[in-house]
């Protein structure tokens, strides 16, 4: 009998975890590729900044393994950034679409702007996201 409630406790809390981590993480592998399947987190994920550093309204999104962040209301540090967030931002010439998509969003990268920024659109327009340069403890 006693080992029943253990594995009843031990099974909601595994339940109650796994919520958590989804709410908290916003769901797990949430961008498709162009046939619409999941795409690993290792591969691109995206983030609220911290509220500690009172970064909440930002979205950092690491692709490939580099940062960038959309900061729609300037509250990052400036650093001598070369490229900054544009909310209304035209693609460049040479922008490609990575096939990448979450909800009605595409990733796009562009050579020109290689490592200094991607570009995220929908049908309402594109906004050019700088790389991360910098952090919160």
């Amino acid at each position: 009998m006693r080992l029943r409630r253990v594995i009843a406790v031990v099974g909601s809390l595994s339940l109650f975890l796994l919520g958590y981590f989804l709410v908290t993480s916003g769901g797990v592998d949430e961008w498709k590729n162009a046939r619409g399947e999941d795409i690993s987190e290792s591969v691109i994920s995206d983030r609220s900044g911290p509220a500690h550093c009172d970064w909440q309204s930002t979205t950092w999104l690491t692709y490939l393994g580099e940062k960038y962040v959309r900061d729609p209301n300037h509250v990052l540090p400036k650093n001598g950034s070369v490229v900054s967030f544009i909310a209304n931002a035209d693609l460049p010439n040479d922008a490609q679409s990575t096939g990448l998509r979450k909800e009605d969003f595409e990733l796009w990268t562009s050579a020109s702007h290689s490592n200094k920024a991607v570009f995220l659109g929908d049908s309402n327009g594109v906004e050019q996201w700088p790389r991360a340069t910098a952090g919160c403890a």
